[in-house]
């Protein structure tokens, strides 16, 4: 993952924008491998600061919006698979923290419910107080065998479909430098982003 916050001419709190939305990748769902590049940038705009959220509201929105697409992807339910991947009590974070008090499953539960949002049984006997902590044993093998079709792509109201893009073209060659040309500019170093490996379980300038 890889995001950009514009702080403006001054850091204020960007930084610490920065430091809170590398610690809630990836967001409430148990992925095994996550890696984060969160930058920081300084811009001639007017100095920015966080109100509600500081770096979480923005990321967790792109974080949905690829669970959707995701979903879509392999050809199920989004909600199914939100409740699917949703951190369970005793879950180990990317940052190697232990998930405590989840409730993202009965959160999901409740709203299929209100919105009449059809989910399958064993969906909805699913709960963050179990199977947590290890290998996932949500769903079975027997029962993810006898799953019924997925909802066609017209139902799903999450197709993304790709626009598609033209054929690329062949470049024009380019000048042979001459001995009288002079050295190409150095490209400046990469440098200050927040990187977050949960193999390390740290950060690292």
């Amino acid at each position: 993952m890889r995001a950009y916050f514009d702080s403006g001419a001054y850091t204020r709190l960007s930084s610490y924008a920065v430091v809170k939305c590398a610690a809630h990748l990836p967001g409430p769902y148990t992925i095994p491998n996550v890696y984060g590049d969160i930058y920081c940038v300084f811009t001639n705009r007017t100095p920015a600061t966080a109100m509600r959220g500081f770096g979480v509201t923005a990321m967790d929105f792109a974080i949905e919006c690829q669970m959707d697409k995701l979903a879509h992807l392999v050809g199920m339910d989004p909600m199914e698979f939100r409740i699917l991947n949703a951190y369970r009590d005793g879950d180990m974070k990317a940052h190697r923290r232990e998930a405590k008090n989840t409730a993202l499953i009965e959160c999901v539960q409740v709203a299929a419910e209100k919105a009449k949002w059809p989910l399958r049984e064993q969906f909805r006997r699913m709960s963050s107080l179990k199977d947590g902590g290890g290998v996932r044993a949500a769903v079975p093998a027997t029962a993810m065998d006898q799953r019924a079709p997925a909802r066609p792509v017209a139902q799903q109201r999450t197709p993304y479909d790709r626009v598609p893009q033209p054929a690329a073209t062949a470049e024009p060659p380019r000048p042979t430098p001459s001995a009288d040309s002079p050295p190409p500019a150095p490209q400046p170093a990469a440098h200050g982003a927040m990187r977050f490996s949960s193999v390390f379980g740290s950060r690292r300038r």
